[in-house]
């Protein structure tokens, strides 16, 4: 039993001293660790060594997190003899900005620092943005383009300067603008002609893609109307022409292509007929049948809400001077004709006859076209019931009558 007591004070003796060293060195050690950089600034895309230097005692696997606004990267890091290293070439160093890293150790931290990447030179295409497209003339109105110079890794370059191009129907120039919150810019205000705008930006190596801005005329003015009259005659066929004159803005411009005019037709103060067309190199066309009887009409047109012409007046004679009608009682066929016009010959196939049959609680239009000079209408049983009809015949704005007794 005496042995046993002299060996059971050794022991203790023994854990309580090595246990008194473990808890005294390795804190201290750990506390010691240290991240070393060479370079705070460096070259986006560039290769990076940290090297982490400890106690000449330490081994161990610490933890170098490494973040950015895109997030963060863990690297493992083993230490041997106090000294340890880690090579990042990933994409966290593509992106300029401010780099933070970390160095932890069972949820510890025991260095913690900043480095900067700086992007590189602005290199390739430009990016640009240029809009809208299309003003209008007399700097009423205005386009911009806006560049964002970026280099091989997309990182926007703020420490350079801009140059802007414009090239114009008639001059020529650049501008040179720095960069203001990651974006440069060149406003483009329109003035007094029209045409195609080339405009463009570049810097150092990088250079944008051509871009167009179209400046379009103003609203036209008033203009004028006028009629190219082939005849005077009212025969329903004849096709006219009223041409506009040139339209043009206040800076003398010719409005663009496809300016929609409208024509509207008047007879006593009354709309009987609207009309439109497009202009092609400034002028708007209407070509327009005849009326089929005689009229006297006035002609206006207009830019909606803008522009508007002058009145025309017009006079359409009748190409037929009277016609006869009969009723054969027993074919019960009414005969129109013939039907002729200033010279004396028969009027062109389809020329429009139009029939008025009332009578006997009977009330009925009926439409029909002429044929070699002459129309007819045949009366059938189907229809008419007996008694007195009263049958108007209306051609070309002429018109005669027949009274009927059906049996």
């Amino acid at each position: 039993m005496k042995s046993i007591h002299y060996i059971f004070p050794v022991l203790i003796t023994l854990l309580a001293c090595d246990s008194s060293d473990i808890e005294r060195s390795q804190p201290q050690l750990l506390d010691d660790c240290k991240v070393e950089i060479q370079d705070t600034v460096i070259n986006a895309g560039e290769t990076m060594t940290l090297v982490i230097n400890c106690s000449s005692e330490t081994r161990d696997t610490l933890y170098l997190i490494l973040s950015n606004t895109l997030g963060e990267l863990i690297y493992p890091v083993g230490i041997e003899n106090g000294i340890g290293s880690v090579t990042i070439n990933d994409a966290i160093l593509k992106q300029s900005g401010v780099i933070s890293y970390e160095l932890v150790h069972n949820k510890s931290t025991y260095d913690s620092g900043s480095f900067m990447v700086n992007p590189l030179d602005p290199m390739g295409l430009l990016e640009t943005y240029a809009g809208p497209k299309t003003i209008i003339s007399g700097g009423v109105e205005e386009a911009m383009m806006i560049a964002v110079p970026v280099d091989t890794f997309g990182n926007v370059v703020e420490e350079t300067v801009i140059q802007f191009g414009l090239v114009t129907p008639l001059m020529r120039s650049t501008s040179k603008n720095p960069i203001y919150k990651l974006t440069a810019y060149q406003r483009y205000k329109s003035n007094k002609t029209t045409g195609k705008w080339y405009i463009g930006a570049e810097t150092g190596q990088s250079n944008s893609l051509e871009e167009h801005i179209y400046v379009t005329p103003a609203s036209p003015q008033d203009f004028k109307i006028e009629v190219i009259q082939n005849t005077p005659f009212a025969d329903g066929r004849t096709i006219s022409m009223i041409s506009t004159s040139s339209l043009k803005d206040e800076y003398d411009n010719t409005v663009s292509d496809g300016t929609v005019v409208h024509f509207y037709m008047m007879e006593e103060g009354k709309i009987i007929s609207a009309y439109q067309a497009q202009t092609i190199g400034g002028k708007a066309r209407l070509y327009f049948e005849h009326p089929d009887r005689a009229m006297n009409v006035s002609v206006q047109s207009n830019v909606t809400d803008i522009a508007s012409s002058n009145i025309l007046s017009l006079s359409f004679e009748s190409i037929l001077k009277d016609f006869k009608a009969t009723y054969n009682k027993d074919s019960k066929l009414v005969r129109v004709g013939p039907l002729r016009g200033v010279l004396g010959q028969y009027l062109p196939d389809g020329f429009r006859v139009d029939f008025h049959v009332a009578g006997s609680e009977y009330d009925k239009w009926i439409y029909k076209q002429s044929e070699n000079g002459f129309c007819e209408l045949i009366l059938t049983d189907q229809i008419f019931i007996p008694g007195n009809y009263k049958i108007d015949i209306y051609v070309g704005g002429i018109s005669n009558e027949l009274m009927i007794e059906w049996e």
